[in-house]
């Protein structure tokens, strides 16, 4: 059973809100053809500096616990990245 694209923004949406106040979802795609694979379109709130927009890519054709967990930590990797990146 696969995710479809409305519920994975949903899910994506909830997640990334509850993860990082700074963070935004701004849109959802899924590539032609019915593919199962997500890009999840963050805006980063506030932002002075590039990039303040990111994807990450989650497949969906996995449960809403997994799917949840997956952009939980795109989300995180990405927070911790950028700090590191920052100092």
């Amino acid at each position: 059973m696969s995710l479809d694209l409305n519920n994975a923004r949903r899910i994506a949406t909830e997640v990334v809100e509850a993860t990082h106040s700074s963070l935004r979802v701004v849109g959802a795609a899924t590539a032609e053809g019915g593919s199962n694979y997500t890009e999840i379109i963050l805006s980063v709130a506030n932002c002075h500096a590039e990039p303040c927009r990111l994807s990450i890519g989650v497949e969906r054709a996995v449960s809403e616990a997994d799917f949840r967990e997956a952009v939980g930590e795109q989300v995180r990797r990405h927070i911790r990245d950028h700090e590191s990146a920052a100092r």
